[in-house]
C-alpha cells in the first residue's frame, strides 16, 4: 500500500515501523522511501531503506542504499556491515569481505562482523583463515554461541576433527538445544570412527528438530553401514524421504539397508527408484544442510559420509 502522507521524516519512519509490525512489507518500503526523501542527508534513513529492500529480496537495490548510507556517514560501521551482508547474499564474496573488513576497522570488537567475515572466508574455500577469524572473535566474546558453531564448521572443513568435536562440546555445554551443533558433532564423531556416539548425537538433533531431513539420512547410514543395524534405518529413511522426496539418495540408501536384511527384491526396487530420481534431479544428494542464523549465506553443515 502507499505510505500515508506525512510532512516529516520522523513521522514517515514511525508509519514505516507500524506497517512493518503489521506485516505490510510494501507499505513499509514505501514509507521508508518517504522518510529518506524527506531527509536525503540521513544515513539512518538510507540504511533503513536498504534494509527494507533486502527484506523483500531486492538485493541490488539494497546495496545501492547501503552504499549511500556509507557515503553519508563514512565512520558508521553498521553501514559497511549491512553492505557486506547484502553482498554475501548475492554471493559476491570479495565485496562482502571488503565491507566486513571496513566495518571491523571502525568497530574491531563487533563479534557478529567477525563471524560473517569468517563465513565469507569459508565460502571462498579458505577455512583455515575462517578459523583464525573466529578464534579472534571468541577471544572477544567467549560465550558467542554462533561464533563457536562456525568455528566448528571451519575446523571440520580443514579436517581438524578432534578440535571440531571439542568446539561442539564446549558449545553444547553452553546451549544444549543447538540442534545443528548436535548434527555436526555426529558427523565429526562418525568420521572419527566413534559410531555409537555419532548415532546418539544425530538422534539428539532429531529430537530437537524432527524436520531436519539430512540428519535422518546421516543417522540411517550410521545405523545401517557402521553399526550393522539396518532394520532401524528403514523408518528413518522413510521419514527423511517424506521431508525431501526429490533426493535420490533415499532410494539408494534404502536399497543398501534392504540388501543387508536379505530383502533382495525390495532392494532392487529401491535402487531402481533411486536411479530414476537421479535421472530427473541433477543435484540429488542431501549433502549440505543450512544454519538459519543470519549470515551472508546460511552456513553449511558438512556432508554425510558416502555409501559403501
Amino acid at each position: 500500500m502507499a505510505c500515508k502522507r506525512t510532512t516529516t521524516s520522523r513521522a514517515a519512519a514511525h508509519e514505516a515501523a507500524r506497517l512493518h509490525a503489521a506485516g505490510d512489507a510494501i507499505g513499509w518500503v514505501n514509507c521508508l522511501h518517504a522518510a529518506a526523501a524527506l531527509s536525503p542527508r540521513s544515513a539512518t534513513h538510507a540504511a533503513e531503506l536498504g534494509r527494507g529492500y533486502e527484506a523483500v529480496g531486492q538485493l541490488e537495490t539494497a546495496v545501492t542504499h547501503f552504499t549511500r548510507a556509507a557515503q553519508l556517514r563514512p565512520a558508521w560501521h553498521r553501514a559497511y556491515f549491512q553492505l557486506g551482508h547484502a553482498y554475501g547474499r548475492l554471493q559476491r564474496l570479495e565485496p562482502a569481505r571488503q565491507n566486513f573488513q571496513l566495518a571491523l576497522r571502525i568497530a574491531p570488537a563487533d563479534t557478529e562482523t567477525h563471524r560473517l567475515l569468517a563465513v565469507t572466508h569459508s565460502m571462498s574455500g579458505q577455512p583455515s583463515r575462517a578459523a583464525e577469524q573466529l578464534e579472534a572473535a571468541l577471544a572477544l566474546a567467549p560465550d558467542a554461541v554462533e561464533v563457536r558453531f562456525e568455528l566448528g564448521v571451519a575446523q571440520q572443513q580443514t579436517g581438524a576433527l578432534h578440535e571440531a568435536t571439542r568446539t561442539y562440546n564446549l558449545l553444547l555445554a553452553r546451549r544444549p538445544t543447538h540442534m545443528q551443533a548436535h548434527a555436526n558433532r555426529g558427523t565429526t564423531l562418525r568420521d572419527l570412527g566413534r559410531h555409537s556416539e555419532a548415532a546418539d548425537a544425530y538422534a539428539t538433533s532429531l529430537r530437537l528438530a524432527p524436520a531436519f531431513a539430512a540428519v535422518y539420512n546421516n543417522l540411517a547410514l550410521t545405523l545401517s553401514n557402521d553399526l550393522r543395524r539396518p532394520a532401524e534405518a528403514l523408518s528413518l529413511l522413510a521419514a527423511g524421504a517424506a521431508l525431501a522426496p526429490s533426493w535420490s539418495d533415499w532410494g539408494v540408501n534404502l536399497g543398501f539397508a534392504l540388501q543387508r536384511l536379505r530383502r533382495h527384491e525390495e532392494a532392487a526396487a529401491a535402487f531402481a527408484r533411486g536411479a530414476r530420481a537421479a535421472t530427473s534431479n541433477p543435484n540429488p544428494n542431501p549433502n549440505r544442510d543450512r544454519n538459519p542464523s543470519p549470515s551472508p549465506s546460511p552456513s553449511p553443515s558438512p556432508s554425510p559420509n558416502p555409501n559403501p
